[in-house]
């Protein structure tokens, strides 16, 4: 009965149904925002993927010769959960962060295999990288694009 009823309404509220289909995620626009950067400064970089599954959406980067990089973002309700998810993030690995670093979110982390995870506001954002030059370009360009509360 709620299926019909929510058809219904699609059916005879057309802008509704628009807006359903083309308003972004936030995760969405941060990622967007991110690409724009990307190939503004470096017009090489090509989008190989886009997936979103629950509350992650991730965008996969290359550029032939250079490397490839992954950009998952965890979108949370507060950011209490954001540093609960952090830590899950944190714990899945065997190997630690080698060091805690500053200025980029609320807290942040990086591995020697070029990968950086920190959580900035309600989002926790994981860039995994071929280099970890590429993954520290790509987590000040993912900082930046979120926004400010």
């Amino acid at each position: 009965m709620q299926s019909l009823v929510c058809a219904m309404l699609l059916l005879t509220c057309p802008s509704i149904a628009m807006m359903v289909q083309v308003t972004p995620s936030v995760a969405t626009s941060i990622l967007d925002k991110v690409h724009g950067t990307l190939t503004t400064k470096e017009p090489g970089w090509k989008i190989t993927r886009k997936e979103s599954e629950g509350s992650r959406t991730t965008y996969q980067w290359e550029m032939e010769g250079v490397g490839k990089a992954n950009i998952h973002i965890f979108t949370n309700g507060s950011p209490e959960e954001a540093a609960v998810t952090l830590q899950k993030l944190i714990n899945r690995v065997q190997v630690g962060p080698i060091v805690q670093l500053k200025n980029l979110g609320d807290e942040a982390y990086i591995w020697r295999s070029g990968i950086i995870r920190f959580r900035k506001g309600n989002f926790v954002i994981e860039v995994v990288a071929t280099k970890p030059a590429i993954a520290e370009k790509l987590s000040a360009y993912a900082a930046e694009a979120v926004p400010e509360k």
